[in-house]
């Protein structure tokens, strides 16, 4: 296909052309009529019968319309020729723009995707045994999760504050979308560490429901991994460990020590000019808390350019190691994120029809209103937009908005409630597929949810199609008020405040 700016000058230089042509010709038919009209009404010296005759006569003999209107035609084709071809033009133009836009968009989109540690090293199958042996848990799924859960342009104000650059503690209650954050800070620093081989990255999430992932070995593990695929240099760093760990001659040590980890981090800051290390969950390590915030903050304090960012609950434990040295954002005390949460929210339930606003005005009431009330709260938030799903009418949910549970507690004593007025079946099916989704290891589908729950009490009945709940998705209709869908069809449970 040829250039489509040549194209255009190539265009542009057509019309002008047959813009001159068509002018000359134009104007001369024109002036041929108009002399031939103004001699026809010039003859006022004649009688009136005459005149009167004159008047009621067509100017033209029947040759000369229809040579005129050949004529007046073919002017009409030149026209819409040019205007087509200046339609051509604007077009092309058009498009050539609509291309640069669509190369930036997608640079944009590679860079919004970036989710994943950017290997600098050529992995073959000794290197992976290493790197493999040192991550002892992966927080690459997490990851994967936080992202999904979030909004876009949500966290703009921290990746793009000065503070990005600190050692920084970022604080909030339950539900406030503190893993969310987490998950925006991780993107931006891999963003960066893609752009520049001098930034080095390392992340991870700590989960009170798989105590593994909460032993300052597995943290240390995990960063020391992700480090040492970024340059030749760090991953010798740790094959000479993994090595003295496995001599040949000797026993292999159980399990590699965490002042050793943490010195060889150490070591490896020293080969980036900068260090983004960010750690969720602080507060879900429950014994091991205390370790593992001495652990980070010696990290902070001895690492070479290292930038720390720490998410958590306002704990004392934590509180005490990490409030002098490092800076603390309240995530609370943000509400810029909210604001965007709230409005996406609020489009989505309308756009799907579970929200059915009689006036629209009623919309801007909920948002203001949401806003100003959910003190950096997102699960807040959700639980308030479900009950106003419910209601009958606006009159009904602008009752609701003055009568909002004050935290999250009271948000979900009130869900606790409207469970309650289910029938004793839906309930026990509730409080079942409740213990599922929050103890079943691993993860279980919708589909296989559907099978113990709906598995009937009584001795020798049998599922048939009038105790099977056909729909996959009703089946957690209820529980779903406690826990929220991903997209492997998956239920998993909401943050609780105790």
């Amino acid at each position: 296909m040829a250039d489509p700016l040549s194209m255009s000058a190539s265009i542009a230089g057509l019309i002008s052309i047959a813009d001159l042509v068509f002018k000359a010709v134009y104007k001369k038919t024109m002036e041929k009529i108009e002399k031939r009209v103004k001699k026809a009404n010039g003859m006022s010296n004649r009688s009136k019968v005459a005149n009167i005759i004159q008047q009621l006569k067509w100017p033209f003999t029947t040759t000369e319309t229809k040579e005129l209107l050949t004529e007046l035609s073919r002017h009409k084709k030149t026209l819409n020729v040019a205007l087509a071809a200046d339609s051509m033009r604007k077009l092309q133009l058009c498009l050539t723009k609509i291309d640069g836009i669509s190369e930036e968009v997608s640079r944009a989109h590679d860079v919004v995707r970036k989710i994943e540690i950017n290997t600098q090293i050529e992995v073959d199958r000794g290197k992976q045994r290493v790197l493999d042996y040192f991550m002892i848990n992966n927080p690459q799924g997490d990851l994967r999760k936080s992202i999904n859960d979030r909004h876009p342009m949500t966290g703009l104000w921290l990746t793009e504050s000065s503070a990005f650059n600190d050692w920084i503690w970022l604080s909030g209650i339950p539900g406030a979308g503190k893993t969310v954050l987490a998950g925006s800070v991780i993107q931006e620093a891999l963003t960066r560490a893609d752009e520049t081989n001098q930034v080095g990255v390392g992340f991870y999430f700590c989960d009170y429901r798989q105590p593994m992932t909460c032993e300052p070995i597995s943290i240390l593990g995990a960063i020391a991994s992700q480090l040492t695929r970024q340059k030749e240099e760090a991953f010798s760093i740790l094959r000479n460990y993994y090595g003295y760990l496995h001599p040949k001659r000797h026993l292999p040590e159980e399990t590699p020590d965490s002042e050793e980890l943490k010195a060889k981090i150490n070591i490896m800051s020293e080969l980036f000019n900068q260090t983004i290390i960010i750690v969720d969950g602080l507060d879900e390590c429950g014994d091991t808390a205390d370790d593992v915030v001495k652990i980070l903050t010696e990290l902070a304090d001895y690492g070479t350019g290292v930038s720390m960012a720490i998410f958590s609950r306002d704990h004392d434990d934590v509180r005490l190691h990490l409030d002098v040295e490092f800076k603390h954002i309240s995530i609370a005390a943000h509400e810029e994120d909210i604001r965007i949460y709230v409005g996406a929210e609020l489009e989505k339930r309308i756009q799907s029809y579970l929200l059915r606003l009689q006036d629209m005005n009623m919309k801007d009431e909920i948002m203001e209103i949401l806003v100003e009330r959910a003190g950096g709260m997102f699960r807040w938030v959700v639980c308030q937009l479900d009950y106003l799903c419910n209601c009958a009418h606006d009159e009904e949910r602008r009752e609701a908005l003055t009568k909002l549970p004050p935290n999250l507690s009271s948000s979900y004593r009130h869900l606790l409630e409207r469970a309650n007025r289910f029938s004793s079946k839906v309930q026990t099916m509730v409080q079942l597929c409740l213990h599922l989704i929050a103890f079943a290891e691993p993860k279980l589908l919708i589909i296989q949810l559907r099978q113990p729950v709906l598995t009937p009490e009584a001795p020798g009945a049998y599922l048939s199609a009038r105790n099977t709940i056909s729909n996959m998705k009703s089946l957690a209709d209820a529980a779903v008020l406690f826990a929220n869908w991903n997209k492997e069809t998956t239920l998993n449970p909401h943050t609780f405040p105790f």
